[in-house]
């Protein structure tokens, strides 16, 4: 089974951690955003295209479930060569 991601940074929290770096892959990321527990995301956007066979963000949703949501805004954005790095804040 998978455990439970508001209980696992509950017991976190509990032993005194405040802040996470989560780099999980795309099922991770997803039941994060689903459950309201990212307070931020950094997405990075190339503008190389990624064939049929890529690996999604995020599973069972698109980027625009960050950053089109009113729930998020952008705080920064910054350019690496060809790429760009958007981070965002949630609302509280």
């Amino acid at each position: 089974g998978r455990l439970d991601p508001a209980q696992a940074l509950r017991a976190l929290g509990d032993r005194g951690v405040t802040r996470l770096m989560v780099e999980g892959g795309a099922a991770l990321a997803s039941s994060l955003l689903r459950a309201d527990l990212i307070d931020e995301a950094a997405l990075f956007f190339s503008p190389g295209s990624i064939d049929r066979d890529g690996i999604d963000a995020l599973e069972g949703m698109t980027p625009e479930a960050i950053t089109v949501s009113s729930d998020f805004m952008l705080r920064s954005t910054q350019h690496f060569g060809r790429d760009t790095l958007f981070t965002y804040v949630r609302n509280r």
